[in-house]
């Protein structure tokens, strides 16, 4: 894991008592370090301002953040929006192979961390299991914000963790100025033999704008050093004691069967992938306002690494309550994967498929008493299947839904800037496991927010609030209604270097759809997931205190917080087995999350055509549970410390990053420990032009140490290690 110069702000977002009426982010017009690149190397230097475009006030907010835009976006731009963003303090990543990597963020993870494409919800099933992939695009991104900490008021009654907002401009929010522009990746490594391209084009003329991407990525399964499973010989010395209780007969097929699970060495078995997607987009902008749309696909399919536990063997004649259309989307699947040589009882994988309509539109002046008016619209068709085999789905998921926000920004009323809206949107979630028939719950949400910031002498305050109404209703079961609120205040008490930062807010979460009703195995995580419709909401206190420090060349971020959780949702493995799998039971307990995270940057050297900097982040959260049975949490991220040291000459660009993961010994009942490793990573550029285009060739070699990673936040860290030695190599064009 490598360190880049992600830029990161930290102060107190909060939003207003004044209004409980739902906002819809709005971007600033403002543009952060756009057309401030170095004209001789390329590459932007220097510690600037923030602004997030995504809060519905324009300009900075009070909340601690990280972005990642321009050349920035480029440097730390990985196949999943996990590892891109766990190069910030704070935020890790949750693997499940290759193909899935989670964000984490301040130790949480799922449904707590909610990730958005321009201000909407992914609308995947990413928070409902560890193995689905997020379905967005790093390369595709012109911008990402991370807020880290409760992003309940703005997004949704969920996001208790933090907030990932990918700014795609699959929309397009402006009139070009060229009629034609683009940007072409072509990228490549050895440690999985992936093999990614992606184009992006943009053009317009006259009010008009259009926009079309699209992408392709295959790999292999992935190279790692030594043996995947944490004790690859364990299970194959119990197999032994047992062969002897068997006949002649039964022996023989026995010696097959453990010739076949023999452990390899050096390989990440079943970690295979094939990705593809693209969209198409166009807005009209007029004098006083704007209208646009897009269409995005995405087809992946992709293996789900790990020892997989499988249930009674009766179950396979369970396929026969499909229907006709699913079971033809099987088939396909099915062909597809033979035919990339991945297919037999041992090697469960994804198919996974979703095609979103996106919408949005502005005012300016809609009526009196308001400046502008900002609405989003996305509409989601999304399923996937996990095979057990050729023909024998073992786990369906389907996510049919829509979302709709509007904010409407008041005028300035004394030292007050406000902003008030509504968003709504409607679920149809369903899913069948072993042993289970299919099982749809209809999910409606109805919710008013507002926020509001005051400048007063020496210190601003910002503060807001969110009421939101939760129904779901089951094909088969109880419906539940629940009403979150949440409430936040902060303050900002800026000088010349320094600026002070406090913000303490109250959040409200209602159960989702999965964690009530889900009864069934889960193949990936080789577990039968019990929900329980007795969960009440989860309630949080928190509160979070930030110091930083900005002067010529130096830049210093500190950061402590405290999140204290009534009835906290989570999974928790029993004891207990239902067909030879291990219960995975959804509980509630209470539970404090205490971390901090520290960033710091010194320029060593600032010269017109080179520049060093020198780079530190440090990250650490722990949790402790009033549980007489727990002391922690399971799958919380270990400490961190990285160190890293950025050049630029001339046209090359260089990094070298090393960064240590500690060992992490506060686990949970059933859950292991996991050692540190180290990780190294050295990356260079060179730039150049190739007729009117900007031309950069890079590469970049990971873990050059080839040390055995396992994320302790991954389901599958026992199971699945991360890659060992690799090159990354590749070329980026922008014209």
């Amino acid at each position: 894991m490598e360190t880049t110069c992600i830029r990161t702000r930290g102060r107190a977002l909060a939003v207003p008592l004044l209004a409980a009426i739902a906002v819809t982010p709005m971007a600033s017009e403002s543009e952060s370090r756009d057309g401030e690149d170095d004209a001789d190397t390329g590459h932007s230097h220097g510690i600037e301002e923030v602004v997030v475009h995504g809060h519905p006030l324009g300009g900075e907010v009070s909340q601690s953040t990280a972005i990642l835009d321009r050349e920035e976006l480029e440097h730390a731009a990985r196949l999943t929006i996990g590892e891109t963003l766990a190069q910030s303090a704070g935020v890790h990543s949750a693997s499940f192979g290759p193909a899935v990597g989670q964000p984490v963020i301040h130790g949480m993870s799922g449904t707590r961390v909610l990730v958005l494409e321009n201000h909407v919800s992914s609308m995947d099933a990413s928070a409902t299991g560890a193995d689905h992939g997020v379905a967005v695009e790093p390369f595709l991104a012109d911008r990402i914000e991370v807020i880290k900490g409760s992003g309940t008021l703005l997004y949704g009654s969920g996001a208790m963790g933090g907030t990932v907002d990918v700014h795609t401009h699959r929309i397009p929010p402006e009139i070009p100025d060229e009629s034609l522009s683009g940007r072409l990746l072509i990228r490549g490594d050895t440690g999985s033999d992936t093999r990614y391209g992606g184009f992006r084009l943009d053009g317009g003329s006259g009010q008009w704008a259009w926009h079309l991407d699209g992408y392709s990525s295959e790999n292999d399964d992935l190279e790692i050093p030594g043996y995947a499973a944490v004790d690859p010989h364990h299970d194959e010395d119990e197999h032994h004691e047992e062969e002897g209780h068997h006949d002649e007969d039964e022996h023989e097929d026995e010696h097959e069967h453990e010739h076949e699970d023999e452990p390899v060495e050096g390989i990440l078995e079943n970690s295979f992938g094939d990705y593809s997607g693209g969209a198409f987009g166009a807005a009209f902008h007029g004098e006083r306002g704007h209208f646009g749309v897009a269409v995005a696909v995405r087809d992946w399919t992709y293996g789900i690494p790990g020892e997989h536990v499988h249930g009674e063997e009766e179950h396979h004649d369970e396929d026969d309550h499909h229907d006709e259309e699913e079971g033809e989307h099987h088939e396909e699947a099915d062909d597809h994967h033979e035919e990339e040589g991945h297919g037999d009882e041992a090697s469960p994988w994804i198919a996974l498929e979703q095609t979103r309509f996106m919408a949005d539109f502005g005012l300016e002046n809609p009526m009196p008493g308001f400046v502008s008016l900002e609405g989003n619209v996305a509409i989601s068709d999304y399923e996937h299947s996990e095979l057990e085999e050729v023909g024998h789905v073992a786990s369906h998921f389907g996510n049919d839904a829509w979302d709709a926000r509007v904010v409407l920004e008041t005028e300035q009323r004394g030292t007050w800037k406000a902003a008030v809206g509504v968003q709504f949107g409607l679920r149809d979630f369903l899913f069948r496991g072993e042993g289970q028939e299919m099982q749809t719950v209809e999910t409606g949400h109805r919710a008013v927010f507002g926020v509001a910031r005051s400048e007063f002498d020496g210190f601003t305050v910002e503060t807001g609030a969110r009421l939101e109404a939760v129904d779901h209703d089951p094909l088969r079961g109880m419906s539940e209604d629940y009403l979150a609120s949440s409430l936040s205040v902060g303050v900002v008490v800026p000088s010349d270097n320094w600026e002070l930062t406090a913000r303490l807010d109250r959040s409200m979460r209602a159960p989702q759809a999965e964690e009530l009703y889900f009864e069934g195995s889960h193949l990936a995580i080789g577990g039968f997931e019990m929900g329980d419709v007795d969960l009440e909401e989860e309630k949080s206190l928190n509160f979070t205190a930030s110091a930083g420090y900005r002067a010529q060349g130096v830049w210093l971020q500190l950061e402590g917080y405290r999140y204290a959780f009534d009835n906290y949702i989570y999974q928790r493995l029993t004891s207990d087995h239902h067909d030879e799998l291990p219960v995975v039971q959804w509980s509630q307990t209470e539970v404090t999350f205490l971390g901090v995270d520290a960033e710091g940057r010194l320029e060593v050297l600032r010269a017109a055509d080179r520049t060093v900097d020198f780079i530190v982040r440090y990250d650490w959260v722990t949790t402790d549970i009033d549980d007489p049975g727990e002391s922690h949490l399971p799958r919380v991220p270990p400490q961190r410390l990285a160190l890293a040291t950025e050049f630029a000459v001339d046209r090359f660009w260089g990094r070298i990053a090393y960064s240590r993961y500690f060992d992490q010994d506060e686990v949970a009942s059933y859950e292991t420990t996991t050692d540190g490793y180290g990780n190294l990573d050295i990356e260079a550029e060179y730039a150049t032009s190739l007729g009117d285009a900007d031309l950069v060739l890079f590469v970049a070699g990971r873990n050059l140490g080839d040390d055995e990673q396992r994320e302790h936040a991954s389901f599958v860290k026992d199971e699945a290690p991360l890659a060992g030695r690799r090159i990354e190599a590749g070329v980026r064009i922008r014209f």
